[in-house]
């Protein structure tokens, strides 16, 4: 009986959380030029009729499933919903991951997971974060069960949808090895991850050689905003003190303790798995969805330790998304500043703490805003009328190009990514007006060296 009322309390919460994520699921692609890239990128694929990579290193999987949802392209709402969906298998499977390892207060756990800003407002919009944290969990509970050549699958898939995703070989190999497993175990699991994730990407490879293994490499962001975008960001304010205060609970213990807790096999495989992810993250802390991985391992392990005052802790998990945010306040790239805040300027920047606004209503917010704003950007485009016009779109993009290809109108001005030294020098000898939308030539002398000032002028966008 308790079993059921557990599965029940399970699939509550599943449905739930889906239900919450629904105001997301219409407004446009999503927050990330990633996700509207994704989009153009399969318009792209259809116009010239041949396979072309999202971004470096690829995303097979992922590029294949938004391929046959092309019919449905005017329909952003069944795209995210699909990423909804997908957080919902994620949670079953860590669900399961958790009842596999006794952990206590299971339910209370998951719902922490599921909760999760990053995790949760990283499956309402086109992208992959949940698919591939989806074929990673299912990936582990198979290996802790012994069904290898199924873990294999499914961390080759998982691999498909993210190529991080492959880390998770080394922490199965020491957990392997901690194990005492069967030689033929370990090749069966590593043959079988490794051959279907290279049938996945063996089309990119065809199309562009071993060029493909590479990753965009943004200038860094700067340490406090690759601070905010870890904790904060990732599990919101409240949260963010809720794990702290769980970390210091485990980490206060004796020696001894501490050392039969490391020394476990899974708690091993969890430690190091979110270890190799917290290096990425370091490598690269481009994007709060990056530690949805760290968190979710972490997780893991501490589900299985008795923490002083526990569960009150989880419930500051559990309740972090909705209150207590510190946010990004902007009129089209953030959120609307709040009737009780306290706010300050932090680069530049305006930053609120609202103690009755979270994430969830700040993100919905932001994401509404840029919808906007991204509308009346297209609307001004089309009053130019010009061709020898170009317009600097950065960030802006991949949705402006989305939102061309929708309308069935062709923009006058030709619309670019980022100008490069050679790019600009051709422009403008064929007589060419160089625009820019925000304060996207700043963004695109930072990133590609030129000195854009004398040359390109902003575009007044009104947006009411």
């Amino acid at each position: 009986m308790s079993e059921l009322r557990n599965s029940i309390a399970l699939y509550i919460i599943q449905i739930s959380l889906i239900l919450l994520k629904i105001p997301y699921l219409s407004l446009g692609f999503g927050p990330e030029e990633d996700a509207w890239g994704h989009v153009y990128n399969i318009i792209e694929m259809y116009e010239q009729g041949h396979y072309i990579i999202s971004r470096l290193p690829g995303h097979p999987s992922y590029e294949a499933l938004m391929f046959l949802l092309f019919p449905l392209i005017k329909y952003p709402f069944v795209f995210n919903l699909f990423s909804a969906i997908a957080a919902a298998f994620a949670i079953n499977e860590f669900y399961k991951l958790l009842r596999l390892i006794n952990a206590k207060y299971a339910l209370l756990w998951t719902m922490a997971f599921g909760l999760m800003p990053a995790f949760f407002l990283g499956s309402t919009y086109v992208i992959d974060y949940a698919f591939s944290i989806w074929w990673m969990l299912r990936s582990t509970r198979l290996l802790f069960q012994g069904r290898f050549v199924e873990s294999g699958f499914s961390l080759g898939v998982a691999t498909a949808f993210r190529i991080t995703s492959f880390a998770l070989v080394l922490p199965a190999i020491l957990y392997l090895i901690k194990n005492k497993s069967a030689a033929k175990n370990h090749l069966s699991f590593l043959f079988t991850a490794s051959l279907v994730a290279f049938l996945f990407y063996a089309p990119i490879i065809y199309t562009y050689g071993i060029d493909f293994f590479d990753y965009h490499k943004p200038p860094g962001s700067g340490f406090l905003k690759a601070l905010y975008k870890f904790l904060p960001g990732a599990l919101g304010l409240l949260g963010s003190l809720g794990f702290l205060a769980i970390l210091f609970n485990v980490f206060y213990r004796s020696r001894n303790e501490l050392k039969q807790i490391m020394n476990k096999p899974i708690n091993m495989f969890f430690l190091v798995t979110s270890l190799l992810f917290f290096i990425s993250y370091i490598r690269l802390p481009e994007k709060t969805a990056f530690a949805i991985p760290i968190f979710a391992y972490l997780y893991l392990c501490f589900a299985q330790i008795d923490i002083h005052k526990g569960r009150f802790l989880l419930v500051t998990l559990v309740v972090s998304i909705f209150i207590a945010g510190l946010q990004f306040v902007h009129p089209y790239r953030g959120c609307n500043p709040s009737a009780i805040a306290l706010r300050g300027n932090v680069g530049g920047q305006t930053i609120e703490v609202a103690p009755l606004k979270g994430l969830y209503l700040s993100e919905l917010e932001k994401r509404q805003n840029k919808v906007k704003f991204a509308e009346c950007a297209f609307n001004t485009l089309k009053s130019f009328h010009d061709s020898k016009t170009v317009v600097i779109c950065g960030w802006w993009y991949a949705q402006l190009k989305t939102m061309e290809w929708s309308s069935d109108q062709d923009l006058s001005p030709h619309l670019v990514y980022y100008l490069s030294q050679d790019e600009l020098k051709h422009f403008l000898s064929e007589g060419y007006v160089i625009y820019h939308l925000e304060d996207l030539s700043a963004v695109n002398d930072r990133l590609k060296g030129t000195s854009l000032k004398d040359f390109s002028k902003p575009i007044q966008i009104d947006c009411p």
